[in-house]
This record gives structure tokens, sequence and C-alpha cells, in this order.
């Protein structure tokens, strides 16, 4: 039988093994090594998703613009009564020859509307439009019309609002 020696399990000077103090030394080094890279991806992550909600409403706000713009060059005039010019949150009757196009914004919705049909929207869920501002300019030799429209969207750091401007000038206006 075999006899039982306490010695058999205690660290000798010569012998490989991890003493608790070195197991907590190594484990901390690893958690804080963890931690840092865990904040570079998270820090690499909202950078990403913030600059997908700007490209968002970049895409969005041009196109919202450059559509009101062609439509307004392309009707024949603009109906002054039907549309709220010079207000933050305006609407515009833009007359063409089959009927009319209406753009508005309706809760926070940029959204258009042909020929009394069903309102279309323009702008994403995921962003409000807070501003839709309408100018005519009027010059001795033609007429215009400004459009300003802010688009909001969350971010991380909270909601920024970014501005698009376009200018149309009336067609005929000028002869």
């Amino acid at each position: 039988m075999a006899s039982f020696s306490f010695t058999m399990y205690m660290k000798t000077k010569g012998s490989t093994g991890f003493v608790l103090v070195e197991l907590l030394v190594y484990l901390v080094v690893a958690v804080l090594l963890l931690s840092v890279i865990a904040y570079f991806i998270l820090s690499t992550y909202f950078l990403y998703s913030d600059t997908v909600a700007r490209s968002q409403a970049d895409r969005a706000g041009g196109a919202i613009i450059g559509q009101i713009v062609r439509e307004t060059r392309s009707g024949t005039g603009i109906d002054i009564n039907n549309s709220s010019l010079e207000s933050n949150i305006g609407y515009v009757t833009i007359e063409t020859t089959s009927g009319s196009t209406v753009f508005s914004v309706v809760d926070d919705i940029m959204q258009v509307q042909i020929d009394d049909g069903t309102a279309l929207s323009l702008s994403p869920d995921t962003q409000s439009v807070s501003r839709f501002y309408i100018t005519q300019i009027t010059t001795p030799v033609s007429q215009a019309i400004r459009y300003e429209l802010a688009i909001t969207y969350d971010i991380r750091d909270g909601q920024e609002t970014r501005t698009y401007t376009g200018l149309a000038i009336l067609r005929e206006s000028y002869d």
C-alpha cells in the first residue's frame, strides 16, 4: 500500500504551476485587456451607426428637395391661395397641366399628393421633418420659390438636424 505524503502536494522550488496570487494578477490583466478591446469595438459601432444615420438623412433630404424643385420647375405655377408660405411647417401646391401636386408635412413626415390622390410619404419613419419653409422670390425679371427643409434624426449623443435648400425659377415667369 502506498503511503500518503503531504509534501507531494506542496509546491517545491523547481515545480511549475500557478499560485493563487499569480492567477489573480493574470485574471486582472486579461479583464483590462478585454475591456479595452470592447471599448474600441463599441466606439467603432457607434461611429458607424451615427455615420449611417447622417448618410440616410443626406440621401432623404437631397431626394426630397430635388423632387420638389423638379416638380416646381416643370409645373405651370404655384397656387398661392392653397399654399402656406413663410411658416416653419408650410405646404406648397404646384399647378400642373393635369391638376396639382401638394407637398406638405404631416406628423413630421414629408408627403406628396398628386391630383387629389393618396398622399405618399417621401421621408423615412426614422427621421422627422422639423421645418419646411417656403419663400417666394419676385424680381422684375422672374419669380422663384426657395425651399428649406430641416430633417432631424437620432444619433448616439441625442438628436441632430440638417437643413437642405433648393431654389426653383418658375417656368415662363421670365417671358
